[in-house]
């Protein structure tokens, strides 16, 4: 309930204070004060209930011992009032009962239990005992010496406690402040690791979905790639194929042109029988003929003999003569016949073998325009790793440089290099090898829009 502890040096302001005395009151004051203090603790641990007598007793120690100094205090005052209070120091020292060792000080409360009697029978003595007022006084001057000679101990105690103290609030102030702090820190370190558990979760789920994205996106590559692989494959296997048929037609065209020489040869020849024939014919007419038939008979091969119904009548008078009539006539019209074709067809040449080589540019020559390259403008056309520059370029023939190594070849395959797109693959066959030039007819065609272009960019 008190301010002090009673293991505290109690001043004579402490004392004071606790009393509620002023400096010049009176020991009868002090006497007053102290009975209102006592009964006031004992109602507040009454009223209060803890059943914890320690309290009481220290309340009551410590009350006890601000009175005796209150009275030591008064009493050096006013001499008059000694008897008083040496009676009034008895009194409460009967109320406290035992001797206080919680102070720095030492009090001996008197233990004479005739003394004690004296004390509690009334509070001012009668005047025929001396005695008692003698050992009273007494009692009351050693312990006012006791202390008085524990006073500068007591202030020295005091000042170094009120130091500790101060030291102590200093301490638990910045410990106060610290742990603020401490706790401050960890709320702001709480929410950053909030924050942060929260982004990183954002931050998961972001790179979940970008992953799942990026998984998709995998799988529709890797879907596309092997639909491109398998039109890649498609693709080879149709170029294979298309590159066989263009192989297997090329060579057909080979074997039809000499088939075609072949048959050739075979009309030339079959053409000389039918003039050697006919020549015979007409020498087994010629006793029986006019001189007319002589004329005919001398004039050249190519020019038709006179019809059948022209003939003399003397060639019809029997049966052999009709018949060589009929034989004569069947020939006439093979001959007339073989005539056309030939005629359809370029004249051959006198050796009747390499005839054929020159009939195939005339006529593309003639079917197809060329593009003339100049000098410094000429593609390039690769052919079984020979770079060879291209002169001029149809839709269905080209005509390279001269390559020796190049004179002897049939069939060639190669690639031409043109300026802005990627190498043209082709194939064709060698008609003609000259110093002039290679002439290649070609089985892959090349596009118009290609010579158009090629056409745009030579002018340019």
């Amino acid at each position: 309930m008190l301010f002090f502890n009673g293991k505290e040096d109690m001043g004579l302001e402490a004392s004071l204070k606790l009393l509620d005395l002023p400096p010049d009151a009176t020991i009868d004051d002090a006497n007053r004060a102290y009975a209102d203090l006592h009964r006031m603790i004992d109602q507040f641990h009454q009223d209060a209930g803890t059943g914890k007598g320690g309290d009481r007793q220290e309340d009551m120690e410590l009350l006890t011992c601000a009175y005796e100094k209150a009275v030591g205090f008064l009493s050096d005052q006013d001499p008059r009032h000694a008897p008083e209070s040496a009676a009034a120091t008895a009194r409460p020292a009967a109320a406290g009962g035992h001797e206080s060792t919680d102070l720095h000080f030492t009090i001996n409360f008197n233990t004479d239990p005739a003394e004690d009697a004296a004390g509690e029978v009334a509070p001012v003595l009668p005047e025929p005992n001396t005695r008692t007022v003698e050992a009273a006084v007494s009692i009351t001057a050693r312990r006012l010496h006791q202390a008085e000679s524990a006073l500068p101990a007591a202030r020295q105690a005091v000042t170094s406690a009120a130091a500790a103290v101060t030291s102590a609030s200093r301490q638990h102030e910045s410990a106060r402040q610290a742990s603020m702090d401490a706790v401050i820190a960890a709320k702001s370190a709480k929410s950053r690791a909030l924050l942060l558990d929260i982004e990183v979760k954002r931050a998961m789920a972001e790179a979940i979905a970008v992953a799942e994205k990026a998984r998709d996106r995998v799988i529709a590559a890797r879907q596309a790639a092997r639909e491109a692989s398998v039109e890649a494959d498609k693709a080879r296997e149709q170029a294979r194929r298309i590159r066989k048929s263009e192989e297997t037609a090329a060579a057909e065209a080979v074997c039809a042109e000499d088939r075609l020489e072949k048959e050739k040869s075979r009309l030339k020849a079959l053409t000389h029988t039918l003039i050697e024939a006919r020549e015979r014919m007409r020498m087994f007419q010629e006793p029986t003929a006019d001189p007319a038939a002589r004329t005919t008979a001398a004039q050249p091969p190519s020019s038709p003999p006179p019809p059948a119904d022209r003939l003399s009548p003397s060639h019809a008078v029997d049966g052999d003569e009709a018949a060589r009539q009929q034989i004569m006539s069947d020939l006439l019209d093979i001959e007339a016949s073989l005539t056309a074709r030939r005629k359809a067809s370029l004249p051959a040449a006198d050796d009747g073998v390499q005839g054929t080589r020159d009939d195939g540019p005339a006529n593309e020559r003639r079917r197809h325009g060329r593009l003339v390259y100049p000098v410094d403008r000429r593609p390039r056309c690769t052919i079984d790793g020979r770079s060879i520059p291209v002169l001029d370029l149809s839709a269905a023939g080209m005509r390279l440089a001269s390559d020796h190594g190049m004179a002897h070849s049939r069939i060639v395959r190669g690639t031409i290099a043109l300026a802005g797109r990627r190498a043209l693959p082709i194939a064709g066959k060698v008609v003609r090898a000259d110093d002039a030039g290679l002439g290649l007819r070609l089985v892959t065609r090349i596009g118009n829009h290609i010579l158009d272009q090629e056409r745009l960019r030579l002018s340019a």
